[in-house]
């Protein structure tokens, strides 16, 4: 896996770079699970039921709070083996197409498990409605010449973002 590429695939799709990479993080990081749990070192031998497994197991992990699982990771798992998929098959890596498993079926395992991205378990930062309702809030008290017009916009935005 040292040579892990995405092809041509990457650039069709129009990966950015530092996609490709995490891309190739995951597929790593799952070929080790592979070979740690299956004893399986070549992931052309994995099949769908080796993801579909191992995406319960990252579900029941999610489900009992652990902190090292998220739902971002989780749909970043389905996509990058899809990646990987596709891109072997273009640069014909591997003979014939891996079966790694469908990512409409990881992506469904999710939806059926109720695990959606939620952007308060997101590490980025950015402001929740609640935030948004405080500097509302903040801005009607506001003693500045600016706070009506600011005010407007920034409502603009909440009730654009809530429909």
């Amino acid at each position: 896996m040292q040579g892990l590429t995405f092809g041509e695939h990457a650039s069709k799709k129009r990966l950015a770079d530092r996609t490709i990479q995490t891309y190739r993080d995951v597929v790593k990081a799952y070929a080790n699970y592979l070979f740690r749990t299956y004893g399986i070192s070549d992931i052309s031998k994995a099949k769908p039921r080796h993801a579909y497994e191992y995406m319960d197991k990252q579900i029941a992990l999610y489900e009992s709070s652990d902190q090292s699982v998220s739902a971002f990771t989780m749909r970043r798992f389905a996509h990058a083996l899809h990646a990987f998929r596709e891109a072997s098959a273009v640069t014909g890596i591997y003979k014939g197409k891996l079966k790694l498993g469908d990512k409409r079926e990881l992506l469904a395992r999710l939806n059926d498990g109720g695990v959606y991205r939620r952007s308060a378990a997101s590490r980025t930062l950015k402001a929740q409605h609640s935030d948004n309702m405080k500097v509302q809030k903040q801005l009607h008290g506001s003693k500045s010449p600016n706070a009506a017009v600011t005010a407007s916009v920034h409502f603009g935005v909440i009730k654009k973002s809530a429909v």
